[in-house]
């Protein structure tokens, strides 16, 4: 062989070389090397040969390798050459609300009380949640918090079987499972074996934890043992497998205890009741914090507001983009006043109220004539709600704002809208029980007290006859209709409030 092969060679076993295991045997070696020249300098001195006897017995067993386990869910575990363990896990089927098949990795474990789901796979599924506030118990007392839960559908992946059960949610189960990817040829399995979890030695996530309230409901008779130490049983799932193992790795460093137990609320102490009495019970408020476009809005009422000698108000559209990006809108506008037409005409009652709502509307100076009309501008599609059986306002008409011009926008989606700036209902509901008695009032035609600018209400144009034999008229609406901006809600509020 050639320098270069040589070179070559020594490069290809050095890649071979596992570096962990090589420092941990050196550091091995090292802790026996001084244990037997503590031992060599004890045996020197004889008069003491009975004392460093009893010392040589306790550096003998000290060669073994003891040292302390550190105790957590996922313990530390360096006190003897353990063997591998495996734990029983399945590939299970999981069907969501869309309707879509998930699999997911099930751990089976009859040491939870509860059954686990992780944050991710219950956001792939989008199940109902149930707020369900509990505390999980683990190993070493350790508690963890969880307030959610859910109902899933388990189905097997080998046969026809199917199970529902209730989940808490949590952000992760456990750690991969295996510890470590394990060499598949260790174990002989039987040709006539089917595995929940072909891929059992291969260390991957854990999705879902099947506990005791239905891990023996899985199990079904049958149980093999294989030639290297784990069992094979036999469950609904298909064949799970667990159990220790003989293996070439000298050391397990990792144990895994799933042990997890749930406690209500209920049995909380009583000094965690009242304090999530008092928690629930508290009146501050935390007001969330205006986004970018409602503070817009806000100023622009601020700055473009103003009032007439009678006291109302004047506002602007708050448009967020330009009103020229609006298409036509008179062509849809009068297909939908034909269509509405044909209603009324079928019922001469709502045709006579539809009537007198639009006279009283231009008797009051809250619409006028219009005979033309600048550019852009936009018509209002309107329709009646007839209910016949009010004591109150059997119609109600509505114009809607929403309606898409030729170039697929329209008024509303050019409008900022406002922040939610009512009273906080609570607040509300405790000045409701300060006094002996409440009066309640309403604004007769509330919205229609807010004006629109001169210039401005071309943006509200509307078509109307009384009659299909008349033609077509043209109507302004004076006032900020509520019903025909998604804003005018915040602009009132706004204006009750000056």
């Amino acid at each position: 062989m050639t320098t270069s092969d040589h070179k070559t060679r020594i490069e290809d076993i050095s890649v071979e070389i596992d570096i962990e295991k090589q420092l941990e045997a050196r550091e091995d070696f090292e802790q026996k090397y001084y244990n037997i020249l503590a031992l060599a300098e004890c045996l020197t001195t004889a008069d003491e040969k009975s004392k460093e006897i009893q010392k040589f017995h306790y550096l003998k067993s000290s060669l073994s390798g003891n040292a302390k386990s550190a105790q957590s869910t996922d313990t530390i575990d360096n006190m003897h050459p353990a063997q591998p363990v495996l734990l029983s896990t399945a590939i299970v089927e999981i069907r969501s609300q869309s309707g879509v098949y998930h699999q997911a990795r099930a751990l089976l474990d009859s040491g939870s009380e509860r059954s686990f789901i992780t944050q991710t796979l219950c956001d792939k599924l989008n199940p109902p949640i149930l707020q369900s506030t509990q505390k999980i118990h683990g190993v070493g007392n350790t508690i963890t918090q969880c307030s959610q839960s859910c109902d899933i559908e388990i189905q097997s992946r080998t046969g026809s079987y199917t199970a529902r059960i209730q989940c808490l949610i949590l952000p992760q189960i456990t750690s991969n499972l295996p510890m470590k990817t394990y060499n598949v040829n260790l174990f002989t399995i039987p040709d006539n074996i089917v595995l929940a979890d072909p891929t059992f030695y291969d260390s991957q996530p854990i999705d879902l934890l099947i506990g005791a309230d239905l891990f023996w409901e899985l199990v079904r008779e049958g149980k093999i043992r294989l030639k290297n130490g784990p069992y094979l049983q036999n469950t609904h799932l298909g064949w799970i497998i667990s159990g220790s193992f003989q293996s070439i790795t000298r050391k397990q460093r990792h144990v895994s205890c799933n042990f997890t137990q749930t406690v209500d609320s209920d049995t909380c102490s009583l000094d965690q009741l009242l304090r999530s009495f008092w928690e629930i019970e508290e009146l501050l408020i935390n007001f969330p914090k205006l986004s970018y476009e409602e503070r817009a809005c806000e100023e622009h009422f601020i700055k473009t507001t103003s009032r007439t000698a009678d006291g109302r108000f004047k506002v602007r559209f708050p448009f967020k983009h330009s009103p020229k990006l609006l298409g036509d809108t008179r062509t849809q506008a009068e297909r939908r006043f034909y269509a509405l037409e044909k209603r009324l005409q079928r019922n001469p009652t709502y045709k006579q109220m539809y009537i007198d709502f639009i006279h009283e509307y231009i008797n009051l100076g809250h619409m006028s004539l219009v005979h033309s009309y600048q550019t852009p501008h936009y018509f209002l599609p309107h329709h009646g709600v007839f209910r016949e059986h009010s004591t109150t306002t059997k119609l109600r008409v509505v114009f809607d704002a929403s309606m898409a011009s030729t170039s697929g926008l329209s008024l509303n989606d050019l409008q900022m809208i406002g922040s939610a700036i009512q009273g906080d209902l609570i607040a509300i509901l405790l000045r409701f029980r300060e006094n002996r008695y409440v009066a309640c009032a309403d604004i007769e035609k509330m919205y229609r007290q807010v004006l629109i600018e001169d210039d401005e209400r071309d943006y509200q144009l509307i078509l109307w006859r009384d009659d299909p034999s008349k033609p077509l008229m043209i109507l302004s609406v004076h006032k900020n209709e509520a019903r025909s901006s998604v804003c005018i809600a915040f602009y009132k509020q706004c204006a009750l409030q000056e």
